[in-house]
C-alpha cells in the first residue's frame, strides 16, 4: 500500500491509500508510469455493483509518500 501523493491523477484524490498494479518503463523518454487503484473509494456501475477506481499516471519522485 502507499499514498498518493500528487494532484496530478484526476479520478484519484490526493493523500488516498493506493495499490500500484503495474510500472510500465519507456527508456526512449526517460519516463515511467505507474497503474494504480484506489484502496479507499469506489464506483458504482448501472447495476449499482462496485467498480475499482484505476489510473495511470507518470511516475515521479513525488508521486508517493
Amino acid at each position: 500500500m502507499h499514498i498518493l501523493s500528487t494532484d496530478s491523477c484526476p479520478v484519484i484524490k490526493i493523500n488516498t491509500k493506493v495499490e500500484i498494479l503495474h510500472i510500465f518503463d519507456f527508456p526512449s523518454t526517460n519516463k515511467q508510469f505507474v497503474t494504480i487503484k484506489d484502496l479507499e473509494n469506489f464506483n458504482l456501475n448501472h447495476k449499482g455493483h462496485k467498480e475499482d477506481i484505476i489510473s495511470t499516471i507518470e511516475l515521479t519522485s513525488n508521486t508517493f509518500h
